[in-house]
């Protein structure tokens, strides 16, 4: 008899012990979830946080002031300490305007950036389009504004024949729509301001060698980066000053 009691009390000790074993795996597990659960939580945080900082710099350098008043312009830029850095790198880095003194005539621009495009889905225009006012592709040539290395050329459904060149301080260059390209000009290639870089065309908006979907004309683009997010800068009054250096050296 005594000896069942004690069997009996082995097996509900045993009993309670895997009881035991089961809560505390189940507690163990429970509180690994947690972990888990707020360290994703917590990464899901973090990229929408990052998400939203990308954004709000996006829509920080989208309230930079288009129209022509550049009063406007530098007080925009004395207002914003991070912006006026880039501008001024941008600033130095651009010493030449993209299309030759003697074909000022031939030209015509305005602040477009920022302005709707419909194309492949509603976006913004990230740059500035100078216009041949005689409307004829291969006239007008395009020289680079920067020193740097070419990193892109080819077609782009958008693009057309571009060229991209980036500067030692990574600053991107973009050269849209072009006719025709500099002969020997490949990927890799160092280039100066000033080097010829092609010609003045309407290519883009449809697959390879598409042209007429529009006026012919240059789209400038200039990019910086900031984190691992491509920011368009606008660059009318990059190209405004650079023009008006022109002329005064034309003047003297």
């Amino acid at each position: 008899m005594k000896r069942l009691q004690y069997q009996r009390r082995i097996q509900f000790s045993q009993k309670i012990r895997q009881k035991r074993t089961i809560v505390f795996i189940v507690v163990l597990f429970s509180f690994l979830c947690i972990i888990l659960g707020e360290n994703l939580l917590l990464q899901t945080i973090a990229k929408r946080n990052e998400g939203l900082i990308a954004q709000k710099k996006m829509e920080y350098f989208r309230t930079i002031p288009s129209g022509s008043d550049e009063k406007q312009f530098l007080y925009f830029l004395k207002k914003n300490p991070a912006y006026e850095t880039y501008y001024k790198t941008i600033k130095a880095e651009s010493k030449r305007f993209p299309i030759d003194r003697d074909y000022f005539h031939s030209i015509s621009y305005e602040d477009s950036w920022g302005n709707e495009r419909n194309f492949g889905g509603k976006r913004r225009h990230e740059g500035t389009d100078l216009m041949s006012n005689t409307n004829k592709r291969g006239e007008i040539p395009i020289f680079s504004m920067s020193d740097g290395v070419v990193v892109n050329k080819g077609w782009l459904t958008l693009g057309g024949f571009r060229i991209g060149i980036k500067t030692k301080s990574g600053i991107y260059y973009y050269y849209a729509h072009l006719y025709s390209y500099a002969e020997g000009l490949n990927v890799g290639d160092e280039v100066k301001a000033g080097q010829f870089l092609g010609f003045m065309g309407d290519s883009g908006y449809g697959e390879e060698g598409t042209i007429g979907q529009f006026p012919v004309h240059l789209h400038m683009g200039i990019y910086m980066t900031m984190g691992q997010k491509e920011i368009s800068v606008n660059p009318y009054w990059i190209l405004k000053e650079l023009e008006k250096k022109e002329k005064s050296n034309i003047a003297r």
